[in-house]
């Protein structure tokens, strides 16, 4: 058996007493908000921290005592108020209201522990005594323990603080659900339910982007509200259907094609998930009567995947034909009927109204290039799309612009007479000719 030597038992008894010790230091962490609960305003002496020579710090007390004050709210302290100098005020907020494991600023700490206020820097994870205010004369010269002091404490109480963020996290999702609770129609009984378009109505057309909220009237006479109309009823309590718009809650998109709106109105239907009787339906005449953009642009040479190889020219734009009829809508108003095809493929690719003064800006580029190197030159830009435009013969007025150009030419590494060439502008035709339409 192996003899525990007198020398052994004393550094095994040194242990478990060094043990007790921090886990009691542990288990009595107190933030900052209880150590200073007693504390009132006062003038401190002041230590300040002189460079260190030959690894020896040393704390020299100032001429001047500092004045130094707390501003609570309820039993948290909201700020600490240091007068450095006696002159300089400069304000430290805590960290976590309910929890401060220390009080800052931009640049420094303030930290009291034991009596004594630090005054420090803090960098990842290390701090540097800048100062110790104390009412004490003066102060332990030790400063490797000073600076373990301040590291543990805050080390431990900001530990402690992640239990005090779950709790707060918590208690505030559960006054998010009993406010969603409150503002649901889950076990209520609505009488009705009713869209508010909230956007401008008159102005209405392809891809444009409308607001619209929705309010629920109870039985005893209460409107609850989604939060776009100023109340906080949840999107969820709905199921929500959308013709002749892309869905999305509190803004839809109007579609790109006129074919898939039914009679020029966006229609869509808002239903209870509680009580599916509780229904509406909510048209939005769609006018046609804002501009459009379209683009079709040629691919740059030379890219597979994600990798470019050099000297290869780009694609050239779309080559369109664009059929243009006058025609009315279901809701009365004269429009331009536009067919947008692919002139190679014969694929229909839009199909709009929009009104006579509404501007289409067709936007064909060919693609650019790719670059050159070595003894390969750089790719040849790609041309613009050809363009054709039939306008029948009842058309009036069809605002339009075309903006066609040729790619620019990929640039070589090293010689710019190596340089790929600019691509050539597509050719724009108008004809008037019958057109038909089966839409």
């Amino acid at each position: 058996m192996r003899i525990i030597t007198k020398t052994f038992q004393f550094i095994l008894l040194s242990l478990c007493a060094y043990s007790a010790l921090l886990f009691h230091s542990v288990s009595a962490q107190q933030s900052q908000n209880e150590l200073l609960k007693n504390f009132t305003a006062t003038s401190l002496n002041v230590f300040k921290l002189t460079e260190p020579k030959y690894k020896k710090f040393k704390f020299e007390k100032a001429s001047k005592q500092w004045p130094i004050s707390i501003e609570k709210n309820g039993n948290s302290i909201s700020k600490v108020v240091l007068n450095r100098a006696g002159i300089i005020e400069e304000p430290y907020e805590p960290d976590l209201n309910e929890y401060p494991a220390y009080f800052k600023d931009l640049k420094h700490r303030v930290v009291f522990i034991d009596d004594n206020f630090y005054y420090i820097k803090w960098s990842g994870g290390k701090a540097t005594i800048k100062y110790i205010l104390t009412e004490k004369e003066s102060v332990d010269k030790d400063h490797a323990a000073h600076i373990s002091k301040i590291e543990e404490y805050i080390r431990k109480t900001v530990a402690a603080q992640s239990e005090d963020r779950a709790e707060i996290a918590a208690e505030q999702a559960q006054k998010d659900a009993a406010e969603a609770l409150a503002n649901s129609l889950k076990g209520k009984k609505v009488q009705n339910i009713a869209v508010k378009w909230i956007s401008d109505k008159s102005e209405t057309g392809h891809l444009v982007k409308f607001n619209y909220g929705i309010e629920a009237t109870l039985a005893d006479g209460k409107v609850l509200k989604t939060k776009n109309l100023g109340g906080k009823m949840p999107w969820d309590d709905f199921k929500i259907t959308v013709k002749g718009a892309e869905f999305g809650e509190e803004t839809i998109t109007i579609s790109q094609n006129a074919n898939v709106i039914p009679n020029d109105n966006v229609v869509m239907t808002v239903q209870s998930k509680y009580q599916s009787n509780i229904k509406t339906t909510a048209k939005l005449p769609v006018h046609y009567n804002t501009g459009l953009h379209v683009n079709y642009f040629g691919e740059r040479g030379g890219v597979v995947h994600l990798t470019v190889s050099p000297g290869y020219r780009g694609q050239n734009g779309k080559d369109l034909i664009v059929s243009v009829k006058s025609a009315t809508t279901a809701n009365g108003e004269k429009v331009n009927q536009i067919e947008i095809k692919d002139a190679n493929s014969g694929v229909v690719l839009r199909r709009l109204k929009m009104k006579p003064t509404a501007a289409l800006i067709l936007n064909l580029q060919g693609g650019s290039g790719s670059f050159g190197r070595d003894s390969t030159r750089g790719g040849n830009g790609g041309d613009g799309g050809d363009v054709t435009i039939i306008k029948d013969p009842s058309v009036g007025t069809f605002t339009y612009t075309i903006n066609n150009q040729g790619g620019n030419g990929g640039k070589h590494e090293d010689y710019r007479s190596y340089d790929g060439s600019q691509g050539s502008k597509g050719a724009i035709n108008v004809r008037t000719s019958s057109v038909n339409f089966s839409w």
